[in-house]
């Protein structure tokens, strides 16, 4: 049977530090990543959630199938570990110092397949000659979950063209983009000039724009889907780097993003023409939640993406 929690007049012996470890752990359901996150040992995250054991007298994390499962007890007083949290660093706690040339922390990004092509390479290189001890994580979740991973801290930023978040979330615009086309180069019958007869009378591959990212820019597919007869969208694929490499060895069509386009056509010698159908442009941004907003490393990454990718000044909050 579990003994009652320590009365209010115990708090003197509750430190800050252990409310900031359990909210790691609970983020990330693995000693290892919150470790990582907190940039502290792991040694020190398990004494650091045994103290809190005691203190609340309660297991708060079993191990299951997948990772760290928290109990009923650790999920009841998450959300107002959050918020003490959040109180804590927003109007208790300065701005902590952060050095690039050491910090080994680890940030996590949500980027859609052709963002990550385009834009890896480049943030890589960059983090190579400014922080070489920094890691980066790509996080795999689902497109429509992009919010909650920012506001519970398991996605420091995303990056695409997805549509208005709901309050709390910043965001920054980094470039527009617009949309070409790619074909083989010795496609049989499409030439440079690319009319909007030959493009419906062509074979398409169409990508699904609601498992790339591109989901809040629909009005690409339907153009293409209204234009094109039924029986000429050979193909529906789920990816756009997928689509681009059946290009080589077929006579498809793919309508894509322009920039990730020309690199694409470039390493499996593709040819790039403009579609003859006027499309929406893109709207590329950095997202990321308030939480953060004053962090001194998160300020210092964020930095970095806009310094590389154009970004104005601009940001706006949800």
């Amino acid at each position: 049977m579990l003994r009652a929690m320590k009365p209010p007049s115990d708090i003197e012996s509750l430190d800050i530090r252990l409310l900031a470890v359990f909210d790691t752990v609970y983020e990330q359901r693995s000693l290892t990543r919150a470790a990582a996150k907190l940039e502290i040992s792991q040694p020190a995250v398990s004494q650091a959630l045994g103290r809190l054991r005691h203190w609340l007298d309660d297991p708060l994390f079993v191990r299951a199938a997948h990772g760290l499962e928290p109990t009923a007890r650790a999920t009841e007083v998450a959300g107002a570990v959050r918020q003490i949290l959040g109180l804590f660093r927003e109007q208790v706690v300065r701005p902590a110092r952060f050095d690039p040339a050491t910090s080994e922390r680890e940030f996590s990004c949500y980027i859609t397949d052709l963002g990550a092509i385009i834009m890896l390479p480049a943030l890589m290189k960059k983090l190579a000659q400014r922080a070489p001890r920094l890691r980066l994580r790509t996080a795999s979740i689902d497109s429509s979950e992009i919010a909650a991973g920012l506001e519970s801290g398991k996605v420091d930023i995303a990056i695409g063209p997805f549509p208005k978040m709901r309050g709390g979330i910043y965001q920054q615009r980094l470039f527009e983009d617009e949309y070409v086309c790619l074909v083989r180069e010795k496609h049989p019958r499409i030439s440079r000039k690319f009319t909007l007869d030959a493009f419906r009378e062509e074979e398409h591959v169409l990508v699904a724009t609601s498992g790339t990212g591109h989901a809040f820019n629909p009005l690409v597919e339907m153009e293409i889907s209204e234009r094109v007869p039924k029986e000429k969208i050979r193909l529906r694929a789920h990816s756009f780097t997928v689509a681009a490499f059946l290009m080589r060895d077929t006579d498809l069509v793919l309508t894509l993003p322009k920039r990730s386009g020309i690199l694409l056509a470039k390493e499996l010698k593709l040819k790039v023409l403009a579609p003859p159908i006027e499309f929406r442009r893109l709207e590329i941004n950095q997202y990321w939640h308030e939480r953060f907003h004053h962090d001194a490393g998160h300020q210092w990454f964020r930095g970095v993406v806009a310094d590389l990718f154009n970004a104005g000044r601009a940001t706006a909050k949800a």
